[in-house]
């Protein structure tokens, strides 16, 4: 976590803070806003579906069986 919450930065040239979310070794950029509230709930908006999105990898790899998947989405409030 830093000092604006996770995902979420601030660029000094423009004044603006960016959101941001990494899932699976990726960034992905979700945009610049004039308050860090605002790019926090970008942030959280953006994080049930990366939740979801690594859950499924993991059980196509064979790394979490189905029932863990469906407990890790249960826990995160994630809804297919």
């Amino acid at each position: 976590q830093n000092l604006y919450g996770a995902g979420v930065g601030f660029i000094k040239l423009t004044g603006r803070y960016f959101s941001q979310i990494k899932c699976r070794g990726k960034n992905k950029y979700l945009g610049t806003f004039d308050t860090k509230e605002e790019a926090n709930w970008a942030y959280q908006q953006a994080r049930p579906a990366a939740l979801n999105e690594l859950v499924d990898a993991l059980l196509a790899e064979g790394k979490i069986t189905k029932k863990q998947a469906e407990i890790a989405k249960s826990n995160y409030g994630v809804i297919e």
